[in-house]
């Protein structure tokens, strides 16, 4: 007896990513453009707002959108102009990788970046290091059940600030700018 074809299930929020990449190109918006409300899209697409949260993660590591905070918040399209954006999106859209697929790639890179920085650091560079594992450390310790957005943030901050010492310790200019692009919208226009 023959084997069933393989259906190739995707997830559904990779499913929900690939509809509002869509609608964005169809629609044609532009930069700086806003999307509509998180749950507005949720309903529209017929899916939970924490299904609708991770494709929204999903597009924020590809670059293609961004979520401010604030008055203004909301979800807004990026400059998809950025060549390393788009040849990283379509890698990982061709390829039919995810946002996960990603994590796994940096899982991977990141250790390696690691062992090249340690042949070369400096011990100026070490203290900037452990300083940053200290913050991070205390700002930890003071959470007692819900981590607080302020709090999220900062420590947010200063993962994103390690990483990129560590690329830039490491000479490794292309992974600190890429690890930028990849999580910009973390620190962007709080």
């Amino acid at each position: 007896m023959a084997d069933l074809p393989n259906l190739n299930m995707r997830r559904l929020p990779e499913i929900v990513e690939n509809s509002i990449t869509d609608y964005i190109l169809t629609e044609n918006l532009k930069a700086g453009q806003k999307l509509p409300k998180e749950r507005d899209m949720a309903r529209q697409l017929g899916v939970s707002t924490m299904t609708l949260r991770e494709a929204l993660r999903g597009l924020e590591v590809f670059g293609v959108i961004e979520k401010r905070r604030g008055k203004a918040g909301g979800v807004y399209i990026t400059d998809s102009n950025n060549s390393f954006n788009n040849i990283l999106h379509n890698f990982f859209k061709l390829k039919n990788l995810s946002s996960r697929n990603l994590h796994q790639v940096r899982q991977v890179v990141e250790p390696a970046a690691a062992g090249i920085a340690a042949t070369c650091i400096t011990n100026q560079e070490l203290s900037m290091l452990g300083n940053i594992i200290r913050y991070c450390e205390k700002k930890m310790a003071g959470i007692r059940v819900t981590i607080s957005e302020k709090d999220f943030f900062d420590i947010e901050d200063k993962n994103l600030e390690f990483h990129v010492r560590i690329s830039v310790t490491g000479h490794l200019k292309s992974a600190s700018w890429g690890r930028v692009k990849c999580r910009h919208w973390w620190v962007s226009k709080r």
